[in-house]
């Protein structure tokens, strides 16, 4: 996809967002999106980009509140303070993905690969990582409260400090996992292999 088509489709997806009637909702389902600029800030709420290729892309401080990133390659990219509240990334790709101080309130990641990636101090609230692949992540100082992890592989994460009151770790991997200092009040830790 070219950047003039991009910002077309982004203005008309802003257009879409306070009128439905004169805009059109952006659908980058099946882009390649490496090679566009996606500026600081940019509104994609209720984008769809289901199977979007945005490897390496900066989306730091982007509006990706309830988008559809299901299937999306997102491997190394900067998501750095981005707000993914409510958003579907179930099966992306995000391995080595900066998720820094990201807004993942409720976010969907079922079967995500996050292997290798940063959510230190990540709000993930309520979110969905069942069965997500975790390994060697780290989610430092992270609020997991509430979040499912059921199944989820976590082998080697770092989620040192981080608060995971009544989070769902049933039958996770947490062998070798650095839980110093977590908080683990009311944790469902049945089937859990913690060795």
């Amino acid at each position: 996809m070219t950047q003039d088509t991009f910002d077309e489709m982004l203005a008309a997806h802003a257009a879409w967002l306070d009128y439905p009637n004169t805009g059109e909702r952006a659908d980058f389902s099946g882009e390649d999106l490496r090679n566009v600029r996606i500026s600081s800030g940019s509104l994609l709420f209720k984008a769809i980009m289901i199977g979007t290729n945005l490897a390496g892309a900066d989306l730091h401080e982007t509006d990706l509140c309830e988008a559809d990133l299901s299937h999306a390659n997102l491997t190394g990219a900067n998501l750095d303070k981005t707000y993914l509240m409510f958003a579907n990334l179930t099966r992306a790709n995000l391995r080595g993905a900066n998720l820094r101080k990201a807004h993942l309130f409720s976010a969907g990641f079922s079967h995500a690969d996050l292997s290798r990636a940063s959510l230190y101090d990540a709000d993930l609230q309520r979110a969905k990582l069942d069965h997500a692949i975790l390994i060697g992540a780290d989610l430092s100082e992270a609020d997991l409260s509430h979040a499912n992890l059921s199944g989820a592989n976590l082998w080697r994460a770092s989620v040192t400090g981080a608060n995971m009151t009544d989070v769902n770790l049933s039958n996770a991997d947490l062998r070798f996992v650095n839980l110093i200092d977590a908080t683990l009040n009311n944790a469902n830790l049945n089937g859990a292999i913690l060795f």
